[in-house]
């Protein structure tokens, strides 16, 4: 992994940014389709309070605030239920990005999962109506109220600057259909690379702190098939919802964990292998369908359901090979010098649809 000075601070930059992303954090119910639990939830629901707390009958004893993480991430491990996007045992301190809301409680001076979810709030569903503040963040109402995101309570907005994931890579050679470079336009590759610097065709240098803002670990950059092994942090839509919480869906009640009907696999599929230059017939697609055959670049998750990748790859041009499954509708620069997912018009919709 690079060591440069750039390096560095790209990697503060992408993780302040990751804990700023600008939305309420409030998931929608599409995105939570993808990440159902498969453990009884306790929140919520009469007598959810026997799932963490012990006692005999109606007396439950206090659980002490050092094995309330512990107990959360029984089940918030990203298998059983949702894991949390944000980092917790981290020291709690005020500076100058960072801001400490009154009443808000740490533990040992450490960020907690009840510094920012009050964890009594669900305990009373008549009082508290779920739907008002489903994952019940401290100060949500008022912040909601006010219009401000809720990751604005400790960080400070001002202290930070925006980053683009995407841009995966410092080019030497002007993007497609490049204008002259704007100052908000792609990463300039620096004069001299250092000596460690993975470095693709063409002189692209690849930023690897990029990579960690999504993933635990690189990846693969040779890898020419899907290998299922995307070492993701947490599920897609909680990723992508972060940075685009107003996602345009032609769909009014969004692709987002819908599942995919075997016909439309079959479509899906042929449509990779021809392009969408003419309709193919309904007998191929019945014995596509009859094959159980199904589509290798746009991958749906469990049960056939749609994610986000299912449509937008997010990773730059040039990332992958360009034979690979993973280089499959890569994000380019257009003339506006904006990297962009081709996945904009109607036409993409043809993918799946027969139209």
């Amino acid at each position: 992994m690079r060591k440069t000075r750039i390096s560095m601070l790209l990697l503060c930059i992408a993780g302040a940014a990751a804990m700023l992303a600008p939305v309420c954090m409030r998931v929608r119910e599409a995105a939570a389709a993808q990440r159902k639990s498969t453990v009884p939830s306790p929140h919520w629901i009469d007598g959810g309070c026997k799932i963490c707390h012990e006692g005999d009958g109606a007396a439950h004893r206090a659980i002490a605030p050092e094995a309330v993480d512990d107990l959360c991430l029984k089940c918030h491990d990203g298998a059983k239920a949702a894991a949390e996007f944000h980092p917790v045992h981290r020291k709690f301190e005020e500076t100058a990005s960072i801001a400490k809301p009154n009443g808000w409680p740490v533990v040992n001076g450490l960020l907690a999962c009840a510094t920012c979810h009050d964890i009594r709030y669900p305990c009373d569903p008549k009082k508290n109506p779920a739907a008002l503040n489903r994952n019940f963040l401290r100060d949500y109402s008022l912040r909601r109220t006010q219009g401000q995101p809720f990751c604005q309570n400790c960080h400070i907005e001002k202290a930070y600057r925006k980053i683009n994931p995407h841009e995966m890579l410092l080019d030497r050679a002007a993007p497609v259909h490049a204008q002259p470079q704007a100052a908000s336009g792609p990463a300039t590759q620096p004069a001299t690379l250092p000596a460690d610097a993975m470095v693709l065709a063409g002189g692209r240098e690849i930023i690897e702190e990029k990579c960690l803002f999504c993933h635990t670990k690189p990846l693969d950059r040779n890898a020419l098939k899907r290998t299922e092994k995307s070492f993701l942090k947490t599920d897609q839509a909680t990723l992508c919802r972060d940075c685009h919480p107003r996602h345009k869906d032609p769909m009014m009640q969004s692709h987002l964990g819908l599942a995919l009907k075997p016909e439309m696999l079959a479509l899906m599929y042929v449509r990779e292998q021809m392009g969408l230059a003419g309709a193919p017939s309904a007998t191929i697609l019945d014995q596509v369908a009859k094959a159980g055959l199904r589509p290798k670049m746009m991958v749906a998750a469990a049960g056939n359901t749609v994610v986000c990748s299912t449509c937008h790859n997010p990773h730059q041009n040039g990332v992958f090979p360009a034979t690979s499954d993973l280089d499959y509708r890569s994000m380019r620069y257009n003339r506006q010098q904006k990297l962009v997912s081709p996945v904009h018009e109607q036409v993409w919709c043809r993918q799946c649809h027969s139209m």
